[in-house]
């Protein structure tokens, strides 16, 4: 058991890194490996937020389009979406949202 997690924190490590130099195929490759989506970065937050700074639609897409979360609530209050929206970048913003966008909200909330 002690093999296996140290394998996966050494992908979750590795897709870390690859998020941060956005290299795209290097991504790829470690996701089919098994590297999880959600995967933390050392702070805390889920490797989908990092692109938005960078605005990287590629890097979010790959993330996204392997299962990773942008409803996943953060410590803040936010979520991934959340913050590709205040990112400014349209374009990350619809890689976050996926290629089949859903309603986010339940119907009281949208209502409201």
């Amino acid at each position: 058991m002690t093999s296996v997690r140290r394998a996966d924190e050494g992908l979750g490590r590795r897709l870390v890194a690859a998020v941060r130099a956005g290299e795209v195929d290097a991504i790829g490759r470690l996701l089919e490996s098994g590297a999880d989506p959600d995967t933390r970065t050392a702070d805390g937050l889920p490797v989908l937020c990092l692109p938005m700074t960078g605005h990287d639609r590629a890097v979010a897409e790959a993330l996204v389009e392997a299962g990773a979360d942008p409803d996943r609530p953060l410590p803040d209050g936010t979520t991934p979406l959340w913050r590709a929206i205040d990112g400014g970048s349209p374009a990350v913003v619809a890689a976050v949202l996926g290629k089949e966008p859903r309603l986010r909200l339940p119907a009281p909330a949208r209502e409201r």
